[in-house]
């Protein structure tokens, strides 16, 4: 009966227990498990060693993990690699170890622990549970903002390639990343499009980051990183194009005007925003935008949103939407959402 449907009490069970293989999956990227077998499956009494933690209970925990497809229990107590684990090698190109450690660090579990408050009260559950917001938050946690920074850039993986590659970026000599992280999009475009030059703009504790890491990819010559505060007015450039990548998602409906307002200043005359985001679908067809979404109540107080809404959006910050690119080789399938400016800035 292997094949049959399971009853419906099998399904939520396993629905509600199932933080737990999350957060064994949590432990075994920090332990760097996938790494440790690569090459050959190890006993757990080896693993144990490497990792320094207690046998039997690591046993227990890859046992679960085994059970759920993320490693395979090859003879009794010897674990190898699957499918699904070889993309948690540190030297993955997908770089779901990163994005593992980052959705598994404690101001998630924490903020995800104030969920029933959340919906009562609309606040977050980061605010709940600390009460700061979540940008505050890693501002006085350099370590989780790290990871989280980590995250962002290991979205998908070859999602900053797929994007740069969707766009045609002939016409432009300049582009701005508002909010651009440590520089992964940027990157892609500039080093897809040696005539272009780029600006990232960025909160001040991610600064020295994205210098550093534009600098370790050869493209500081090129590219300038400025710090800034999208929400307090982002300063007018020579910019052809300004990309605004997975930030409107991340604020409320008056903050989300606000940066696209400030946004709209800092482009040239007949410049073009770019609004990088994933596009929510309706009904309940399976999408993990949906899971996001949820993400995105209890961190940031941010929201997903369909192409509909984009456009309302877009037209209450003076923009007009021109046309919506899609890709399908990205994890949330995520559209480039070209705006116009409706008139003077």
């Amino acid at each position: 009966m292997v094949d049959a449907e399971p009853p419906p009490e099998a399904v939520i069970v396993w629905t509600a227990t199932a933080f737990a293989v999350s957060r064994a999956l949590h432990v075994a990227a920090q332990l760097g498990i996938a790494d440790l077998v690569a090459d050959r499956p190890r006993t757990v009494e080896h693993l144990a060693s490497e990792t320094k933690t207690d046998p039997p209970s690591l046993r227990r925990i890859l046992r679960l993990l085994a059970m759920s497809g993320f490693f395979s229990e090859v003879s009794e107590g010897v674990f190898g690699q699957t499918r699904l684990s070889e993309t948690l090698r540190s030297s993955h190109a997908s770089a779901m170890r990163a994005r593992v450690l980052g959705t598994g660090s404690q101001v998630w579990w924490d903020a995800f622990g104030r969920l029933p408050e959340t919906v009562a009260t609309g606040r977050t559950g980061v605010e709940l549970a600390f009460g700061v917001s979540l940008w505050d938050y890693f501002d006085r946690h350099p370590e989780e903002a790290s990871l989280f920074n980590s995250f962002m850039a290991a979205r998908g993986g070859g999602e900053s390639e797929a994007v740069a590659a969707a766009y045609d970026w002939s016409s432009a000599a300049r582009v701005m990343d508002v909010g651009g992280g440590t520089g992964s999009l940027m990157s892609a475009i500039l080093s897809a499009n040696p005539h272009l030059s780029g600006i990232i703009l960025e909160r001040r504790e991610v600064v020295e980051e994205a210098r550093a890491a534009v600098a370790g990819r050869g493209l500081d010559g090129r590219c300038e990183v400025l710090e800034g505060n999208l929400l307090q007015g982002v300063r007018p450039t020579d910019a052809d194009v300004v990309v605004l990548s997975h930030v409107i998602h991340n604020w409320n409906e008056d903050s989300a005007l606000s940066i696209l307002r400030n946004a709209r200043t800092a482009m040239r005359p007949g410049g073009r925003l770019l609004v990088v985001e994933s596009l929510l679908p309706a009904g309940d067809a399976f999408h993990p935008l949906k899971l996001m979404d949820v993400f995105m109540l209890a961190g940031p107080g941010g929201r997903e949103r369909r192409e509909e809404e984009y456009r309302d959006l877009l037209r209450r910050a003076g923009l007009r939407l021109n046309r919506v690119l899609r890709t399908s080789h990205t994890l949330f399938d995520v559209a480039l959402i070209e705006a116009l400016s409706d008139g003077p800035s």
